[in-house]
């Protein structure tokens, strides 16, 4: 009987450190608009749902031949960057976005969204942060 408990206990004792080195994922977004003149309204979305996520950004309409912006920079609980990225669509499009894996470590990641590169209109850009832990 002695042996049962000790295993048990030992089981759960596994059990615990092994879901706390792996840390628990948790839902979220965030989004945020700003007025663009030439585009109507610039947007910008990001979110994870567990380990993964994504950011995107839109307008209205994309007359000027600008490209969007989408990124992100992922960091841990010390504000220690982990990973970023950000790509480009090409011109013209009213929509572009990328997807990220975050490592175990990761604890918040903030979205950049932005149109720029018109031939008439102004560069604006918005920004979007979640918590994933």
């Amino acid at each position: 009987m002695k042996l049962g408990k000790k295993f048990g206990i030992g089981l759960a004792a596994t059990a615990l450190s092994l879901s706390l080195a792996t840390g628990a994922f948790a839902y979220g977004s965030d989004a945020a608009e700003t007025p663009a003149p030439g585009y109507g309204t610039l947007k910008g979305s990001s979110w994870t749902t567990g380990s993964t996520g994504g950011a995107e950004t839109w307008v209205d309409s994309n007359n000027d031949n600008a490209y969007l912006v989408a990124g992100y920079t992922i960091q841990d609980r010390n504000g220690k960057n982990l990973a970023s990225n950000q790509t480009s669509s090409a011109r013209g499009k009213r929509t572009h976005s990328i997807d990220y894996s975050a490592p175990t470590n990761a604890y918040t990641i903030h979205g950049t969204h932005g149109v720029q590169g018109g031939s008439t209109y102004a560069a604006k850009a918005v920004y979007t942060s979640v918590g994933i832990r």
